[in-house]
């Protein structure tokens, strides 16, 4: 077992990837600090891991690269474009 640091933007499946190789084991690395998986982690704070497993070694290796840290949580920005964003309305027709 580890500690690592969040950075910005990370989420319970995020340090379950870059750690662990596995995003299903996110529910482990919630029981182990006592947190929801749906739980803000603040940025900067230290959360505990379990061990990865051998087979996962790759992918933990690829998410040591700093540049490949990943950050899935989303962020208030108004300026939100792209079609996950766009409102559909009665009268919307596809062509």
């Amino acid at each position: 077992m580890k500690e690592v640091k969040i950075l910005f933007g990370q989420t319970i499946i995020d340090i379950a990837m870059q750690e662990l190789g596995d995003a299903s084991r996110i529910f482990e690395v919630a029981d182990l600090n006592n947190i929801s998986v749906t739980s803000d982690l603040v940025p900067g704070s230290l959360i505990a891991v379990p061990n990865p497993a051998p087979e996962k070694s790759n992918i933990v290796k690829l998410f040591s690269n700093p540049a490949l840290k990943p950050a899935s949580m989303q962020t208030d920005n108004e300026d939100e474009d792209g079609i996950e964003f766009w409102a559909i309305e009665d009268d919307f027709i596809v062509q």
